[in-house]
């Protein structure tokens, strides 16, 4: 006969291959730009010359590809299936919740979300997600972004064409 647990043994079972605290997935998308990209926001909150008016609302037409809300638009649109994944992950014989949480996250920065909903003005944006997981606010799983945030140097040059104008496309 197998061992027989109590009520309150499977429960411990449980949540040591469970956890006890929070566990919080995470994507960050860290270049200057991407917050203004996430929002399409056309209101600004700091008053722009015209010229520069201008080249931030074409900017936001997205030409190349892409758009708004590429990060929260694929997260609603997955949801089902993210909290599927942690669901199962609960019950024996399958990956641990914050493996399960890892790869939603992975997912998110990649092609569920990312990588595929992104603008892709020079590239780099779509390989910025940053994805992680806490455990009782601890990081235990993280993944550096493909694409590191570029210095506001480097961000400067890309963004004015040699003439000194603003360049948009």
């Amino acid at each position: 006969m197998a061992d027989r647990k109590t009520f309150a043994q499977g429960v411990e079972e449980l949540v040591q291959w469970v956890g006890d605290g929070p566990l919080v997935g995470h994507v960050v998308v860290d270049q200057s730009y991407a917050h203004f990209q996430h929002e399409a926001a056309d209101v600004f909150v700091v008053p722009l010359s015209e010229r520069r008016r201008d080249v931030f609302t074409k900017a936001l037409d997205h030409p190349h590809g892409g758009g708004p809300n590429y990060l929260g638009g694929p997260l609603f649109t997955h949801m089902a299936e993210y909290l599927a994944a942690l669901a199962l992950s609960i019950l024996p014989g399958y990956q641990r919740p914050v493996d399960a949480m890892m790869d939603n996250m992975e997912d998110l920065a990649g092609s569920g979300g990312v990588a595929t909903h992104a603008p892709t003005y020079f590239g780099d944006l779509r390989q910025s997600g940053h994805p992680f997981v806490t455990e009782n606010d601890v990081v235990t799983r993280d993944r550096a972004p493909l694409a590191p945030r570029r210095s506001d140097e480097t961000e400067n040059e890309l963004w004015t064409l040699p003439s000194g104008e603003w360049r948009w496309d």
